[in-house]
């Protein structure tokens, strides 16, 4: 599917570019749709001399916005605009553990630091509870 498309627009741009050599102001005719090209100097953009970037979520998404300036007053003043627009987007979420939670983190097989229960391991005569993390397997210390 994929291929095709890129053909597609390959054979489309190949005929795009054979309009414009073939109604090139040498033989006096423009397309209509072809504007007259000005002579424009392409500058590069200059890189932000401040800017910050706030992270938060925004309905069930975690976004970032960077905001930049000139100095650090205006890109302040934006990142107060900002703050305040994304608390109205996205209000304060209440605490995810309940405290029925606070209590189970004296059970045994239950991690304190994530709030979940743990597996009890078994090998080679020794036992342990862990649970698996996106950095690694926790032990619950």
């Amino acid at each position: 599917m994929s291929a095709a498309i890129a053909r597609r627009a390959h054979e489309l741009v190949k005929q795009r570019l054979s309009q414009l050599d073939n109604a090139s102001p040498s033989n006096g005719h423009l397309l209509a749709d072809q504007p007259k090209a000005e002579a424009t100097s392409v500058l590069p953009l200059p890189e932000a001399p401040v800017s910050i970037t706030l992270k938060a979520t925004l309905h069930g998404h975690e976004v970032m916005v960077t905001l930049r300036g000139v100095d650090f007053a205006s890109v302040k003043a934006q990142v107060e605009q900002a703050s305040q627009w994304l608390k109205v987007q996205a209000p304060a979420q209440p605490p995810t553990q309940s405290p029925v939670q606070t209590d189970q983190s004296n059970k045994l097989g239950w991690c304190a630091k994530h709030g979940v229960q743990m597996r009890q391991n078994h090998k080679e005569g020794r036992s342990w509870w862990s649970h698996w993390t996106p950095e690694g397997w926790c032990k619950g210390k």
